[in-house]
């Protein structure tokens, strides 16, 4: 009978411990609750990009971002002096609700160009259609009668919180292996890691 052969993993003969830090080293961190962006995910997921980056010849990787982006417009960004018409500097490769969603952060904005009155949908979907034309993360004030916005991507129905990653994030499916066992390189070559994995009943670590 043949021999079952390994398959090869970065995280082969690894302290499980250690295995888990490099594992999370291929997640997004720090992101909250608050805000647009995903918080764990991987580094490869739809990726945000701001308006004023893109107007400054962005340059995308080769290839592309494997699952696409959208760019984030301010609603100051986004209209003309005549809401709803949108500035007439917006780039011709921006198209609202297909790769662009305006984005409310201020209550000023939420009182000034409200979505409701050019009859907007919040966005639902992070490739397109994006399903909607904008994204709220308005936060609450003192005010009695004022109260916490959050539209869009902010549960299950729309794949969980946040509508993507901030685009200094990203690596692509790829570039994360490739790091993975770069990590796990140097971890082997770390003082003390033969002892660990023996600790652990690890037997393949000769």
């Amino acid at each position: 009978m043949k021999a079952k052969k390994t398959k090869l993993s970065y995280k082969l003969g690894l302290p499980e411990a250690i295995a888990m830090k490099i594992y999370k080293t291929s997640q997004t961190r720090g992101a909250e609750k608050d805000t647009v962006y995903q918080n764990r995910v991987k580094r490869c997921n739809t990726v945000l990009i701001p308006i004023s980056s893109w107007n400054s010849n962005f340059l995308q990787p080769e290839g592309g971002f494997e699952k696409g982006y959208i760019v984030l417009a301010s609603p100051e960004d986004y209209f003309s002096d005549n809401p709803p018409e949108p500035h007439p500097d917006l780039p011709n490769d921006l198209e609202l609700g297909r790769n662009l969603l305006v984005l409310y952060e201020t209550r000023y904005h939420w009182n000034n160009y409200p979505p409701s009155q050019y009859d907007w949908s919040p966005a639902t979907s992070r490739t397109p259609p994006l399903g909607g034309q904008y994204i709220a993360r308005v936060p609450d004030t003192t005010r009695s009668d004022d109260f916490q916005i959050r539209h869009g991507y902010t549960g299950k129905k729309t794949g969980g919180q946040g509508a993507g990653i901030r685009v200094y994030e990203y690596a692509s499916s790829q570039e994360i292996e490739a790091t993975k066992y770069q990590l796990s390189f140097l971890a082997w070559r770390t003082e003390g890691i033969m002892d660990m994995a023996r600790q652990e009943g690890i037997s393949n670590n000769s």
